[in-house]
């Protein structure tokens, strides 16, 4: 007995002493883990103030690399500024670079985290330069500032007729505002973004309102990679406060007398300009001196400012409440060859048009958005209504060449490498890209996931490859450029060529399958919300068999949703199944189809259940093993090793 306790006492104390050995080892590996870099490494840290608060880093580095980099502390909003906090890390480690792109949505925050980590290398005596960092230099004030100041109150009264004025825009959904003014500025902004994606529209809101507050009006920066959620909010913006200021003051005629002081300054300026640019190739002023012989006398000349890819975007625009006569852009910054070219045209085509809603040009989506905002914030600060300069106008169809048109008619698939596999899927008939299906499941969710729907209107918006990308998702962007080209490489092979085998025609195999269904089969109707409207499918069922599946009617977003509408029919006849992923980029599109499918089944007294067959193919494919054992440890720990003894 005594020989047993002894024993005993002896395996635990063995076994105390293997838990020290192990807790031990398991600090010093953490702590190497920590410090465990060349010599030449120090860890620093700095703070910065974020949007919320301080945000405060360590770095683990040396003079030519980085070797950590974490995030110790931060007051950051969740979901919005959270996304740089995750992401920029990351990205410092993989680039070892620091002139990243900002995060979509959360500019400040990961400025902030870039300024911070540029601090702790000065902090250690190492150059932040030698990293791409360049220090934020503030933009010089302009005599005449983009963002205005409260205006003046006249004599006939103030600027605004005080109260709150509704207005709505068109972005990925609708966007609605809600602007308070007193007689001379904006007091409340409240933006109702329900409509937009959460993760991009959705989540820049309080930067917009922001935005809206600090501007006092419509002329806004705009948050990068959520550009059709601020164009919408500064052109209902603009709207709102043009009903403030419809109503006349104390007169029916105060509202025009603001026109009399540009008139008087305007003449000089227009005057001089030219006289001393006329012999060199003074193209754009030359227009306006020709413009300005046709302007009636009630034209104002305004000038407005939106921020382009670079810098800001000046022009100078000639209207009245019906017309404009002329738009120059007196100042840029933009990138020869690129921005530039939405300089040369986009001023002439929306005079043409009479609308601010004409096409980007293919590359220099963001210089041709800067200046559209720029001619809005003219307009508005005439007291000029934007929103009827607002109309859509109709892209013409391409001309079709003598050997007929630039594509031969199908859908070709490419891909290329991001921070995983980019896959695209380009639908074109024969002359222009009907359809864009983006696969970034291999991307970072947060940032080139969380792009796909951004990526794939910018590649619809230029027609080709030319995109400008989304700010924060570079590497992605990148990819989709090549794997988009690639796509168009194949679709203008001759019209002779083996490539036609690649189209899928799936309308038209849906169709025949229909026309082949056996007598005994049934056709069944459902119904389920999309994203822009309801969406009616019509379900042909041979008993338990799916025969055909055809969206009857929809009204989704062309290019987009409609990737949903011509893919996920077929997909399910394939699968025999309504547990599909969905088309990236097309989530709700997708769902909807799922849903009507899955109502449809309903319709015809069948179990949707039992057409859910896909996630559960892979398990069936595992048996069970059985061991017979008498006594099972799990891990190495102190417990553990203690029970193995």
């Amino acid at each position: 007995m005594e020989k047993s306790r002894t024993a005993n006492l002896i395996a635990i104390f063995i076994a105390a002493v293997l838990m020290v050995v192990l807790i031990v080892g398991h600090i010093r590996t953490n702590e190497s883990q920590i410090f465990r870099m060349p010599e030449d490494g120090q860890l620093l840290t700095a703070s910065v103030q974020g949007r919320n608060g301080p945000v405060e880093v360590e770095v683990a580095a040396g003079p030519t690399a980085f070797y950590r980099v974490k995030i110790l502390s931060h007051e950051e909003t969740e979901g919005i500024g959270t996304l740089a906090v995750d992401a920029i890390p990351n990205t410092i480690m993989e680039t070892q670079r620091l002139d990243f792109d900002a995060v979509s949505g959360a500019t400040i925050t990961s400025e902030a985290i870039r300024s911070a980590v540029a601090s702790a290398l000065e902090s250690g005596g190492i150059d932040p330069a030698a990293f791409g960092y360049v220090a934020p230099t503030p933009a010089p004030e302009k005599e005449e500032a983009p963002k205005p100041a409260p205006a003046p109150a006249a004599a006939a009264g103030g600027a605004y007729v005080p109260g709150t004025y509704t207005a709505e825009a068109t972005g990925m959904g609708t966007v609605k505002v809600s602007v308070t003014v007193d007689e001379n500025a904006i007091t409340e902004v409240v933006l109702d973004t329900a409509g937009e994606t959460p993760e991009i529209g959705g989540a820049a809101t309080e930067e917009l309102t922001s935005q809206v507050m600090a501007a006092q009006g419509p002329a806004i920066d705009g948050v990068s990679g959520a550009t059709l959620t601020s164009n919408a909010v500064s052109t209902a913006v603009a709207d709102a406060l043009a009903q403030a200021a419809a109503a006349p003051a104390e007169n029916e005629t105060a509202g025009t007398e603001p026109a009399s002081e540009p008139e008087e300054t305007a003449e000089p300026e227009a005057a001089a300009k030219p006289e001393e640019t006329a012999e060199p190739e003074a193209a754009e002023p030359e227009t306006a001196a020709a413009a300005a012989a046709d302007v009636p006398d009630g034209a104002q000349t305004l000038k407005g400012s939106g921020l382009g890819k670079v810098g800001d975007v000046d022009v100078e625009v000639v209207a009245d409440e019906n017309t404009i006569y002329s738009i120059t852009v007196v100042e840029y910054e933009e990138t020869p060859g690129i921005g530039t070219l939405a300089i040369d045209q986009i001023p002439a085509a929306i005079v043409e048009a009479q609308s601010l809603q004409v096409d980007a040009v293919a590359g220099a989506t963001i210089t041709t958005d800067a200046i559209k905002e720029a001619v809005a914030a003219a307009l508005v600060s005439g007291g000029i209504d934007a929103s009827r300069f607002e109309k859509t106008v109709e892209a013409a169809a391409a001309p079709e060449s003598a050997g007929g048109g630039a594509y031969v008619p199908g859908t070709y698939t490419a891909e290329a490498t991001g921070m995983g596999t980019v896959k695209v899927s380009v639908t074109v008939d024969e002359n222009a890209i009907t359809g864009v299906v983006l696969d970034t499941a291999g991307e970072t969710p947060a940032i080139g996931g969380a792009a796909a729907e951004e990526l794939t209107s910018q590649v619809m918006a230029a027609q080709g490859a030319g995109i400008d990308g989304v700010s924060g998702a570079t590497i992605t962007s990148d990819a989709v450029r090549k794997a988009v080209a690639d796509a168009l490489a194949q679709a203008a092979a001759p019209a002779a060529s083996e490539t036609e085998g690649t189209e899928p025609a799936a309308e038209p195999e849906t169709a025949a399958a229909a026309v082949d269904a056996p007598g005994g089969a049934q056709t069944l109707i459902g119904t389920a919300d999309g994203r822009n409207g309801p969406v009616e499918v019509e379900v042909v069922m041979d008993g338990d068999e799916i025969v055909s599946v055809a969206v009857t009617s929809h009204s989704e977003t062309d290019g987009i949703g409609t990737a949903a509408v011509d893919q996920i029919p077929a997909a399910i006849v394939e699968q025999q199944s309504i547990l599909l992923d969905a088309v990236s980029g097309a989530t709700v599109t997708s769902e909807a189809i799922l849903n009507a499918v899955a109502a449809a089944l309903e319709v015809g007294g069948l179990d949707p259940a039992d057409f859910e067959l896909a996630a559960e193919a892979a398990d069936e494919a595992e048996e069970d093993v059985l061991y017979d054992v008498d006594v099972v440890v799990v891990g190495a720990g102190g417990a553990g090793m203690t029970a193995a003894i």
